[in-house]
């Protein structure tokens, strides 16, 4: 279904609002580690059986530790506890799988990659309470491999994408990356990487809110984390004057207080993880790294679900790709924005959801019709070749946050 829209752009809106949670979030531990955990069953399902058995990782939860920062130095008293629940095939065939050394794997190697002063052990302890899935639904995957059927969906959900993205969208995925990029942590290794970015617009101008700790070993005073606060804050206005054409103001930890230095934001290990803030899988960003108060959102947890049969998390990814596909071929200059719904049901193939909804906000002098050909066609090759996805999740080239 396409259709045309009447209804004001996010850009032309009044008032917009965009977050984005850095890999060092609480939330984001999570779902980094629940998707990293799916990869590696799915690449040992492989390597073992031929195929992927069933799997849903995603509730996972991670209960902050007791630390104790300090400047120039600081240890943690009580560990990080992450706690792995959901379902895993544990046996297929004679052929087992131990979900302790997998799960011990991963996490270790998930926190190698994306931290420099969290270690895996001592600073997380983690518990296992992943269980076994029922024989049937191993044996339906199964089956939908060997007969390369289009596997069917395993719940009714839907996922929501949407193009092109807002100049402050565009702002705050910019601002994160650039905070927790390797070549400014080479420069300043005294930024954590629990970077969480709140940017707003109002009218034309955008102002942006970031959350950025320190690391207590590498500060030694409370007035050279100011002036480390201040150095980011440059780095950040320096980004946005090269890429955003509105007027921004740029803040930073703003619950600081210079006559209280036990209100500085320093950590023993770069995260607020550390000190009582939890997280949950799903309850960060959105399959395209944000969250979009604005724009219509599922609230599915994609990041842990299996890449084969579930849609809360292949139709939210597919549903972006063929929004961006959409714009980018048709075009900016006949398209202001494109919104599109898909729609399972349960045990129906994915490639033929209930609802494939196209939604866009035409320019003015653009015409349905004359698109309408094009939309179709980009939809359904996108459907056709859905179970691609499957081993662009395995290899790690889709993000879900």
């Amino acid at each position: 279904m396409v259709e045309s829209v009447n209804q004001t752009p996010v850009e032309q809106q009044h008032v917009e609002l965009v977050e984005r949670k850095g890999v060092g979030h609480p939330d984001s531990i999570c779902d980094g580690f629940a998707e990293e955990l799916s990869r590696k069953l799915c690449m040992l399902y492989k390597e073992k059986i031929g195929y992927i058995l069933h799997h849903n990782v995603d509730k996972l939860l991670l209960t902050g530790g007791v630390a104790e920062p300090k400047f120039g130095g600081g240890q943690m008293i009580k560990p990080i506890i992450i706690t792995t629940s959901g379902r895993a095939t544990q046996e297929h065939e004679g052929t087992k799988f131990s979900m302790p050394d997998i799960a011990k794997e991963t996490l270790e190697d998930f926190i190698k990659r994306n931290f420099r002063y969290l270690k895996y052990p001592p600073h997380i302890q983690l518990d296992i309470l992943t269980k076994p899935g029922s024989p049937d639904l191993t044996d339906l995957f199964i089956r939908y491999q060997k007969s390369h059927e289009t596997p069917g969906a395993n719940d009714t959900s839907f996922g929501i994408g949407y193009a092109p993205l807002s100049e402050l969208e565009r702002a705050v995925l910019g601002i994160e990356t650039l905070v927790n990029s390797k070549e400014l942590k080479s420069r300043k290794p005294m930024y954590g990487e629990d970077v969480k970015v709140m940017g707003h617009r109002i009218g034309d101008k955008l102002y942006f809110t970031m959350a950025t700790p320190q690391i207590s070993s590498l500060v030694q005073s409370p007035k050279a984390y100011f002036e480390n606060k201040a150095k980011l804050v440059e780095e950040v206005r320096g980004f946005l004057k090269k890429t955003c054409k509105r007027e921004f103001q740029v803040q930073c930890n703003t619950a600081d207080k210079e006559n209280d230095p036990r209100s500085l934001y320093i950590t023993v290990t770069g995260t607020s993880a550390e000190m009582g803030d939890d997280g949950e899988v799903g309850r960060g960003n959105r399959v395209n790294g944000l969250i979009t108060p604005n724009r219509p959102m599922s609230l599915e947890a994609a990041a842990g679900k299996n890449p084969v049969t579930h849609v809360g998390k292949i139709y939210n990814v597919l549903a972006f790709k063929i929004a961006n596909k959409i714009y980018q071929e048709i075009g900016g200059g006949k398209i202001e924005e494109v919104y599109i719904r898909l729609l399972s049901a349960i045990d129906r193939p994915i490639d033929k959801p209930q609802v494939a909804s196209a939604q866009m906000i035409l320019r003015n002098g653009a015409k349905l019709e004359e698109m309408q050909g094009d939309v179709d066609s980009i939809i359904d090759d996108n459907l056709g070749n859905i179970t691609k996805l499957t081993d662009e999740f395995i290899k790690g080239r889709l993000s879900v946050f």
